[in-house]
């Protein structure tokens, strides 16, 4: 993640770019800057010295329009990176008197944009669990605490799983964006399923 000066995307809008083993986007956020973030395999980015921008440049660019958006960008700010060991949902109770939240409980696929919003909600989650059961022992704790998780965010990791497994195909990716784009209802039912709750 980084962000650029001198992108070519029209404001308001957020690019997703597909590309062999990854995905990323890039919009305007403010002064001028460029938000862009992408996922590289480790094994690909270890090949190219770890080099954020010779990733950019050498991955994300077979995108044609990855490369016409942002050939000419300047890399404004330093860049970040996290590994990402697994997405999807993890161990919510991974020890007796232990509950996981956020990234720790599942990790969303950043194409959502709904990283934080998971967050939140499932510091929520837990915490109506635990004054609903101050005074009871933790296993009925962690059983309410399970079964509301699940009922917020099992539907929308599915989801997240299906478009990811698409994005990591470049052509059942092609082919999901060209049919997305042929129907906006479909694709902002889409959307707020990585987003609602039922």
């Amino acid at each position: 993640k980084t962000h650029l000066l001198g992108a070519q995307i029209p404001s308001g809008a957020c690019e997703i770019y597909v590309y062999r083993g990854g995905y990323g986007g890039c919009n305007r956020v403010e002064n001028d800057l460029y938000n862009l973030c992408f996922i590289a395999s480790a094994e690909e980015t270890k090949n190219l010295g770890s080099d954020a921008e010779r990733v950019m440049r050498e991955i994300v660019f077979t995108n044609k329009q990855a490369r016409d958006a942002m050939e000419n960008a300047v890399v404004a700010k330093p860049w970040l990176a996290v590994p990402i060991e697994r997405f999807g949902r993890g161990e919510l109770v991974p020890a007796d008197g232990l509950i996981s939240v956020g990234d720790a409980a599942a990790f969303i696929d950043p194409f959502t944009g709904s990283g934080m919003l998971l967050a939140l909600e499932s510091s929520k989650i837990a915490r109506d669990a635990i004054v609903r059961t101050i005074n009871g022992n933790f296993s009925t704790l962690a059983a309410q605490y399970k079964r509301e998780y699940s009922t917020a965010f099992d539907s929308r990791l599915r989801v997240c799983s299906i478009l990811r497994y698409s994005a990591f195909a470049p052509l059942l990716a092609e082919t999901t964006i060209a049919l997305l784009s042929l129907n906006r209802g479909i694709s902002q039912r889409i959307a707020r399923a990585t987003r609602s709750v039922p």
